[in-house]
């Protein structure tokens, strides 16, 4: 394992710490709309997220995500990606 000197490790995240974060949810219908979001303004990349639950069959419900950004993990800190996804889902977003 190696372990890098507190000094050079802040160097290394200070740039990823997120400096803006907003999470917002509406309920319409039987429609549930979640928008996640954050930003840093020092390096001018961010993070967007979009995500919708809707009825399927009975207690069970669809879910559909859309989300474009920089870093969701650490790893890919510099890549821009776009990922979409379908699912389904157990509980409410509200």
């Amino acid at each position: 394992m190696v372990t890098l000197p507190p000094k050079m490790m802040s160097r290394i995240i200070k740039p990823l710490q997120r400096l803006f974060e907003l999470d917002m949810a509406y309920k319409w219908d039987s429609i549930e709309l979640g928008v996640s979001s954050r930003h840093n303004f020092s390096t001018n990349k961010g993070f967007i997220e979009v995500g919708l639950t809707f009825p399927q069959w009975g207690k069970l419900r669809g879910y559909a995500t859309a989300s474009d950004d920089y870093g969701e993990r650490l790893i890919d800190y510099n890549y821009c990606q776009t990922l979409f996804g379908l699912g389904i889902t157990l509980n409410n977003v509200i």
